[in-house]
């Protein structure tokens, strides 16, 4: 009987993908790519209350990835300010912000309504001057082979964020299935596990709610370099891109799972409600405090 691959070891690290807090724009319907639309009061109790939700169930981030558009930032540090209980900590990951998990670029749509747009004989009018899919793509790969692949080369479990907008998570979750082979993503939600199939292919089950997020969970099993072969420069595979970063892993191959734990996940959201008056739809000011605040800082009095 032919014997397995030999092991070196194995780990499992946890990926959240994570949408930014609802904005100004959101509200109001008008498309914002690369337009730094603020958070409102809302959004920034939805950030709040995912941060906390983090901090309570136990994830405790080794890093926290953003876009540096203001929206994706602020709803990072949020989640960052959780982990510390609102306090500076230095030993808490800082924010890395990226030009490469910028929403996608709508060109002269930008600031318009998706009204207007949808009336525009479907889309027919759309303009040529904004990003392609495929560009939004190369961007995401980018990241993936740049920033992402490093952590999950740590022969330790990391836990990492990844804070950006709906159009880049899109094309990031699609980066994430071609990069890997289908048979080693898995994806059970509630007890049921979705298959893939033509009419209802991995790449496009996913969707983000403002704060919704994936959370993933991305085993990587190092193998004897002796079981197989040295890997290449093309980064044609998810295992070829982790098992580039030889600092970590030598010139050991490594074997690549990734299943689906969460598809845009709301639990923190639960029994929220917007604030009356307008005030939830507006712009967030710094310098009030919530109510939620408030009490908590009562509770610490």
């Amino acid at each position: 009987m032919e014997n397995g691959p030999n092991v070196e070891g194995s780990v499992t690290h946890r990926v959240f993908l994570i949408r930014h807090g609802e904005t100004v724009d959101n509200v109001a319907g008008l498309y914002a790519g690369v337009r730094d639309s603020a958070l409102t009061s809302h959004g920034h109790q939805q950030a709040a209350r995912l941060g906390t939700y983090f901090f309570e169930n136990g994830a405790r981030f080794s890093t926290i990835f953003s876009s540096d558009l203001s929206r994706a930032v602020k709803t990072a540090q949020a989640v960052k300010d959780a982990a510390n209980d609102g306090k500076n900590d230095e030993a808490s990951p800082p924010v890395v912000e990226l030009k490469e998990l910028r929403e996608q670029d709508f060109g002269s749509l930008e600031g318009k309504s998706w009204s207007s747009t949808r009336e525009n004989a479907a889309g027919r009018e759309k303009p040529r001057d904004g990003e392609s899919k495929e560009y939004i793509q190369d961007r995401a790969f980018g990241f993936i082979k740049t920033y992402l692949t490093p952590h999950l080369a740590y022969p330790e479990p990391r836990t990492i964020a990844v804070v950006s907008h709906g159009m880049l998570l899109h094309a990031l979750w699609w980066c994430l299935v071609h990069l890997q082979r289908r048979d080693g993503i898995s994806l059970c939600l509630r007890g049921r596990r979705i298959e893939d199939s033509k009419t209802n292919p991995l790449e496009y089950i996913a969707t983000w709610s403002n704060t919704g997020f994936m959370e993933l969970d991305i085993g990587c099993t190092r193998l004897a370099p002796s079981d197989g072969e040295a890997p290449t420069s093309s980064y044609s595979t998810l295992s070829e891109c982790i098992s580039s970063h030889r600092s970590f892993h030598g010139r050991s191959p490594v074997c690549v799972s990734m299943a689906v734990k969460g598809l845009d996940r709301k639990d923190h959201l639960q029994s929220l409600k917007r604030t009356r008056g307008g005030i939830g739809s507006s712009k967030h000011d710094e310098s009030q405090k919530s109510i939620d605040t408030f009490f908590k800082r009562r509770k610490v009095d």
